[in-house]
């Protein structure tokens, strides 16, 4: 599908978003000054920057964190949604793994909540439907009585966007996660995104510092400079494989 095409659909509008946490009760520390984008529906759009420019503080905004902000945040979402379905149409995956699941809890348990909670699968089916899961970030089925301490970095990392799937998500925000993990499991991450996103269709906002890893995934990259974005226009997988 063409860059054109794709952009028809705006699922994301940001408009002179600005934040600053509070240093004390006369100073503020500005985190974002003036950012403005678009996320189109079926693409890549990658948000690079330094450790401190933002991104992060970006992500919690846009799946309504109470950070206080300034500007325009506008979602294709229906204006009544409730918070469940802004949930099930957003979702994030943060970056690490390892405080992201529930220690005492099994993979089973972990991909089955979402499930039951979000898409009323009878109980009879929830089996079935995690192993569908798994094999779909391409992880075991024999994985399913496993906690978190019983897998390695990669695996929990792949749990996680397991759950995150797991509730069909429109929008999928992926906030460094590949940063706690050593090349080679990267790269399969990586390559599990882009996948993904071919069979599934979603939409991502993946944000990380690592240029050659938001080259590798992404239809259009923004780049947070001086708390401001601006727009990289260098070679990226769209136009590499045209």
């Amino acid at each position: 599908m063409g860059a054109n095409n794709r952009q028809t659909s705006c699922l994301i509008s940001v408009r002179n978003l600005r934040a600053c946490y509070s240093v004390n009760a006369t100073t503020e520390n500005p985190i974002l000054n003036d950012v403005s984008f678009d996320l189109f529906a079926g693409e890549c759009l990658g948000l690079i920057g330094e450790s401190g420019s933002g991104k992060s503080t970006i992500a919690n905004i846009l799946v309504g964190a109470d950070i206080p902000h300034t500007g325009v945040v506008q979602y294709a979402l229906a204006a009544n949604a409730n918070r469940r379905e802004f949930c099930r149409w957003i979702q994030l995956i943060t970056q690490s793994p390892h405080t992201a699941l529930d220690p005492t809890w099994t993979v089973f348990k972990t991909l089955k909540e979402p499930l039951q909670i979000c898409r009323k699968i009878p109980r009879a089916e929830l089996h079935l439907s995690v192993e569908n899961l798994l094999k779909s970030v391409h992880l075991p089925c024999d994985i399913m009585t496993r906690k978190p301490a019983e897998l390695s970095g990669g695996q929990k990392q792949r749990v996680a966007i397991a759950r995150a799937l797991a509730v069909y998500p429109s929008i999928l925000i992926c906030d460094e996660i590949i940063s706690a993990l050593d090349p080679c499991i990267r790269r399969e991450i990586l390559e599990l995104l882009r996948a993904l996103q071919d069979t599934n269709g979603l939409t991502l906002l993946f944000i990380s510092h690592d240029l050659p890893a938001v080259k590798f995934l992404s239809d259009r990259i923004i780049v947070l400079e001086d708390r401001r974005a601006k727009i990289f226009r260098g070679e990226c997988k769209r136009l590499a494989r045209s």
